[in-house]
């Protein structure tokens, strides 16, 4: 039977390893696995992060989730997904700790870590390692020894480690963060349209305070002579920029009223 294109072999890793993959910071970095590099169980993600000038892969809705949580917090950096761990080094890590080590076919397969962030501290930098798993992963004994592995590894390294479960991520605040960083990738908004909107926001909010926000938006669109979206999308980018602020507890935010929406003056 012939191979398949997902299968690990010792070719296909130093093939990887050739590539440079899990190297570099920022816009040069490359992850291990990108969405092409494994059969689709579900849904991925392709996403442009301004910040790190480079398309992200995420293998899942979750690990997309938890990256939408770190791209807003604005001291982190840098974020490297499908981060590989040295493999020479968790195949000691495993033999220590009598586990067997994760493996397809006999090859003993390159390790990955969900995310890596990169923080900026006060005058410092520091990292920190993110496993993410679906809850119902967590009681399993195979699973708790693949991430023993994994937290002895970033240990060693006094990296900071932690899980992130499925429930933690499937939330509210996530679903709010998926709808607002939709429309993030680069290029797709006129700049003067956007200037007109955010001119005109913070009339708009306060004359329509008992109003839907999506409701404002369109009588935005239409006191501008726009095409009637274009405000909600802007109003979208603004969000992500933290220019207009919300509380992302809330449920669908453009179903909420305006006068839950304000103007961050400190970042005008």
């Amino acid at each position: 039977m012939a191979r398949s294109r997902y299968d690990w072999t010792e070719k296909r890793i130093k093939r990887f390893l050739k590539e440079g993959r899990g190297k570099g910071h920022g816009a040069s970095y490359k992850p291990w696995l990108i969405v092409s590099d494994v059969p689709s169980h579900g849904r991925t993600h392709r996403v442009f992060f301004a910040r790190t000038g480079r398309q992200h892969h995420f293998l899942s809705d979750i690990e997309y989730y938890a990256f939408l949580h770190s791209t807003f917090d604005d001291t982190v950096i840098d974020i490297r997904e499908q981060f590989p761990l040295d493999r020479p080094e968790t195949l000691a890590i495993a033999a220590a700790l009598g586990v067997k080590h994760p493996g397809y076919k006999g090859v003993p397969i390159v390790m990955t870590t969900d995310l890596v962030e990169t923080r900026a501290g006060a005058g410092f930098q520091f990292e920190r390692a993110i496993a993410i798993k679906p809850d119902d992963e967590l009681d399993k004994t195979r699973i708790i020894e693949k991430l023993e592995i994994e937290r002895v590894y970033w240990s060693r390294r006094g990296i900071p480690w932690f899980i992130r479960s499925e429930s933690s991520l499937r939330t509210t605040k996530s679903f709010n963060l998926e709808w607002m960083f939709d429309t993030t990738g680069p290029g797709d908004i006129d700049p003067a349209v956007e200037t007109a909107v955010s001119t005109n926001l913070a009339g708009a909010l306060a004359l329509h305070q008992d109003h839907l926000l999506g409701e404002m938006c369109v009588w935005l669109d239409r006191s501008l002579g726009l095409e009637i979206g274009n405000s909600l999308q802007i109003v979208r980018r603004l969000l992500c920029k933290k220019h207009l602020l919300v509380d992302l507890a809330k449920p669908v935010l453009s179903e909420q009223p305006c006068r839950y929406f304000s103007i961050n003056l400190a970042s005008s």
